[in-house]
């Protein structure tokens, strides 16, 4: 069982598998296929979105539902702010918006170049956007196109534009104004996105039948590949492979198909042992 894109170590893995085998008399296409299955368990929680401690679980399933709402939270603090990320849009009611309007007519065209004020303060400081990124009426697309402008190749925001510029007491907001309606409907939007790394292992967990909550198996079947060849005579495979781009780099990086074997190596050992104290004590019951 091997990923693509990387060598992975596995002699200890297929020692183990062999060994279980052995010592619970199963056959060796019914053991690929389970191991198979825990495998890619593990590699599909491992993978992003998740959370300390949850990424592998000995029994049971993962905690999808602190998955995905691991993901929908890593969303909202891309697009407000976050742990050292400043965040790419701000969210003010209407009220905020209509005050804004009411400045603008009264400052008149005189703002150092700023196209539209938002509020002022008791120290005589105006603050305000640019044209566009005044957008109370914002659709879906004008949004995705700002949040675009500063996400990186993993889909995370990775810069939070420029510093707010200042020029006398004019400063300039570096982030795109929105109602909270309009801010709701693009996170309704993006939270469909949600679990797409995850799902570049759907291919092989519908090959193996490894259960998964909707909002990963929603995300399809292309991009991911799957062998399954339990029943070769001489070399019975199952390979299996995450096809996504950005999730082979990350995979690559922290080790997920190493780690995913790593644990069932280790389960596969102690179900080796369970297996020889099993028949040990069935051996002295039938004497």
């Amino acid at each position: 069982m091997a990923a693509t894109k990387s060598k992975l170590e596995i002699e200890e893995f297929l020692k183990a598998i062999n060994e279980f085998r052995k010592a619970s008399r199963k056959k060796t296409g019914s053991v690929l296929k389970q191991v198979g299955k825990l495998v890619v368990r593990d590699a599909m929680s491992l993978t992003p979105p998740n959370t300390k401690g949850t990424g592998l679980v000995k029994e049971g399933k993962p905690a999808w539902a602190v998955h995905k709402k691991a993901g929908e939270g890593a969303i909202v603090n891309d697009l407000l702010g976050k742990g050292g990320r400043g965040g790419i849009f701000r969210v003010r009611k209407q009220a905020t918006f209509n005050k804004a309007a009411k400045w603008q007519e009264k400052l008149g065209k005189d703002m150092a170049g700023m196209a539209h004020s938002m509020w002022a303060t008791k120290d005589g400081r105006v603050f305000g956007v640019e044209s566009d990124m005044y957008q109370p009426d914002a659709s879906i697309s004008t949004m995705k196109h700002h949040h675009k402008k500063y996400r990186g190749a993993n889909g995370r925001v990775s810069r939070a534009g420029r510093e707010d510029l200042r020029i006398g007491r004019w400063v300039f907001l570096d982030k795109m104004f929105v109602t909270p309606g309009r801010f709701k409907a693009y996170m309704k939007h993006l939270k469909k996105r949600v679990g797409k790394g995850k799902g570049g292992w759907n291919r092989a967990a519908n090959a193996l039948k490894t259960s998964r909550p909707k909002w990963i198996k929603q995300h399809g079947m292309r991009s991911g590949r799957v062998r399954v060849s339990v029943d070769h005579p001489i070399f019975p495979t199952i390979m299996i492979s995450n096809e996504i781009s950005y999730m082979q780099k990350h995979g690559y990086k922290n080790g997920i198909m190493r780690k995913a074997i790593n644990s069932q190596t280790s389960n596969l050992k102690q179900r080796t042992e369970d297996a020889i104290k099993f028949a040990a004590q069935k051996s002295k019951l039938k004497a």
